[in-house]
């Protein structure tokens, strides 16, 4: 017999066998359950051999895989699923900072129920909100007060007893007075009249309803930056108003601020150090002007007078050409310092230094601002000629340490005369003494 002669026996005709228990099988028996068999095969292929895609894609299986030894499994499944205890819901735990607001209330308070089911009393329209930098008329603010104080005696308001402040020294009996005061006020209260309502609906459309917060805001830096009187450049800063917009706005807030903005005093010290460092800025270009223009030659004649502010890194040449473009960019612009630097870079009298040429914007400025100070104690001086002898001694001398002593390492600038362009100028070679090993 073949290998697949056996596995045909065992498969449709070994269970047979064993079912024989104790009984003797012959060649006959044999014979036939092999006939059986190759009549089931027979049967099978009969059945599966014409079979298309569309019933292989619907095949099932006759018989039932949850059965074993006469034994359906699949009910037994069934039937533990049945006596199977669900886990109880999920639930998130209540920690300390997630408590329930109306159960705190209630316990505090000894409220019984359901806030959510308390009745409540029918509310009015709500009064239009009056900020004070859109500066609505004063009687508005009258006629709507009136309004809401009919509408909570139509509601049967009542008014809780104040709580006293900290530290307030008040009895019960004064508290009690105000409250009843405040309640009778309620309590007489009327109707607005057809010329009230009228005039209150009037009252609403004017004031400057059309500027936010944002748009108050920018109108104070811009007057902080710019000073109150530039209205050109403050409607610059306000985007989508006009300048005609801007000046009514001005006029008005700068007339009726004092008495209508709750922070007047904030605002209106705000504007003015801004408008004292303008005036500062004028001061200083003045006093630039003046000492630049005092020199046929500015850039080759220019003196100064360091004290004991020199220092050892710029000499006289550099701090001159400084000054005279500060003069001539302007002191108060943003990009002054900026606009410095690029002419120092195309300056052909400083063509050779490289130390001028690789100082930053930020280095400029520093140094700007020494010289500023230096010309303007200088003017300071000429406007005082009575100044105490010991002031011009120190300031002559310099104090113990400063930077007017002779120091190694300090900068020294050769100069020679070149052409460029056909013009004469002069040429610094400044270098740095370094200190040898």
């Amino acid at each position: 017999m073949t290998n697949d002669e056996l596995l045909s026996m065992i498969q449709y005709g070994a269970e047979t066998i064993f079912k024989a228990n104790d009984e003797t099988m012959g060649d006959e028996d044999i014979e036939e359950i092999m006939k059986k068999s190759e009549e089931k095969t027979a049967e099978l292929e009969a059945k599966y051999k014409h079979m298309g895609l569309d019933d292989l894609q619907r095949f099932t299986m006759e018989a039932n895989t949850m059965q074993w030894e006469g034994e359906d499994f699949g009910k037994r499944n069934a039937a533990i699923n049945k006596t199977w205890i669900a886990p109880s819901k999920r639930q998130a735990k209540k920690t300390a900072d997630a408590y329930d607001v109306d159960k705190y209330f209630r316990t505090t308070f000894a409220l019984t129920g359901d806030r959510r089911h308390m009745p409540t009393r029918p509310k009015g329209p709500i009064p239009m909100r009056t900020e004070d930098w859109k500066f609505y008329p004063t009687a508005l603010a009258v006629l709507q007060e009136k309004e809401t104080t009919f509408q909570q005696r139509q509601q049967g308001f009542k008014v809780p007893k104040r709580v006293p402040d900290e530290g307030e020294r008040i009895t019960d009996e004064q508290l009690e007075k105000e409250r009843e005061e405040e309640q009778a006020r309620i309590d007489a209260a009327e109707d607005l009249t057809e010329e009230e309502k009228a005039e209150l609906a009037n009252l609403k459309s004017q004031g400057f309803n059309d500027w936010s917060r944002k748009d108050f805001n920018a109108f104070v830096k811009a007057n902080e930056k710019y000073g109150r009187h530039n209205i050109e450049a403050i409607a610059k800063e306000i985007e989508g108003k006009t300048l005609a917009q801007i000046k009514t706005y001005a006029a008005v807030f700068w007339e009726r601020g004092p008495e209508d903005i709750a922070e007047w005093e904030r605002f209106k010290s705000t504007i003015e150090k801004g408008e004292a460092k303008l005036q500062k800025a004028v001061e200083i270009q003045e006093a630039l002007t003046a000492k630049v223009t005092s020199y046929r030659e500015p850039l080759l004649q220019m003196k100064l007078q360091y004290g004991a502010s020199k220092g050892k890194n710029f000499v006289d040449e550099e701090d001159r050409f400084l000054l005279v473009m500060l003069e001539r960019f302007g002191y108060g612009r943003d990009d002054a310092y900026e606009k410095i630097r690029q002419e120092l870079r195309k300056a052909p009298m400083f063509r050779f230094d490289w130390f001028i040429k690789s100082r930053t914007t930020q280095e400029i400025q520093r140094r700007c601002q020494s010289l500023i100070t230096m010309i303007q104690k200088e003017l300071d001086e000429a406007k005082n000629p009575q100044k105490d002898d010991a002031d011009r001694k120190n300031d002559k001398e310099g104090t113990p340490g400063d930077e007017t002593k002779p120091k190694k390492g300090k900068r020294k600038a050769k100069y020679a005369v070149i052409n460029v362009d056909g013009a004469s100028v002069t040429s610094s070679t400044a270098s740095k003494k370094r200190k040898k090993d």
